[in-house]
């Protein structure tokens, strides 16, 4: 009947919910972002075929250890309630953090920030 849908939803073990993949209000996805921000962090000689044995690939801060994706299931039609409001707002300003993060760690890596040469050759002078 396609009433729920699932929703990869990224989470840290003792800080909770970390961010969604996906907006489960609008669609929007940060796939995209996500798998440029990741192929910038790379070094050059990794084989970015590798990438295609996975479903989800993101970068994630160093300090987080227990980060795992988990499918929430979200119901598609939703009452106009505050506390629809209210999820909406908290979803749409995670996305809209780690969307930034992403445009963020892809820009840094442009201009030649993000592989390791490029920060060699940055500390050379």
């Amino acid at each position: 009947m396609g009433l729920l849908e699932s929703v990869p939803v990224v989470f840290d073990g003792p800080l909770g919910v970390l961010h969604e993949l996906v907006d489960p209000y609008t669609g929007e996805s940060l796939y995209d972002v996500a798998y440029e921000a990741s192929s910038c962090l790379l070094t050059e000689s990794y084989d970015q075929n590798q990438f295609e044995n996975f479903d989800y690939v993101f970068p994630v801060e160093s300090h987080l250890r227990n980060v795992a994706v988990k499918g929430v299931l979200f119901p598609r039609y939703r009452q106009n309630t505050e506390l629809t409001k209210a999820g909406y707002a908290l979803v749409h300003e995670r996305m809209e953090v780690t969307l930034d993060m992403y445009e963020g760690i892809a820009a840094n890596a442009s201009s030649g920030g993000g592989h390791i040469k490029g920060k060699s050759r940055g500390y050379q002078g």
